[in-house]
């Protein structure tokens, strides 16, 4: 996804809550460990942000959106990115995947 692309990274949600539900419904352990890795790499962005913040963009984008300055839908790939979070956590037990949503 181009840095000049407003709406990118919501598909890591997606792809964390497909691999953490396709893992549990069928059993299929790479899938599992696709979902884990992914949440290792998370928690390494989150950590080189280093205010808790995550998302695949900086945190100007909600400014704009609160200056009511027009940006693509920020809110919404935060909410995918922590729904698949949750769903690594819920479907998974994947306890740091947790921990980086909160």
């Amino acid at each position: 996804e181009s840095p000049a692309i407003q709406l990118r990274g919501h598909f890591v949600g997606h792809y964390l809550s497909a691999c953490a539900s396709m893992s549990l419904a069928t059993g299929d352990e790479e899938l599992r460990e696709r979902g884990t890795w992914m949440v290792q790499e998370l928690e390494k962005c989150q950590n080189k942000i280093g205010t808790g913040f995550l998302a695949a963009y900086d945190e100007d984008m909600i400014d704009n959106v609160e200056k009511r300055i027009p940006v693509w839908a920020p809110y919404y790939t935060i909410h995918k990115i922590l729904a698949g979070l949750v769903d690594q956590y819920l479907l998974q037990g994947n306890y740091k995947a947790l921990s980086i949503a909160c």
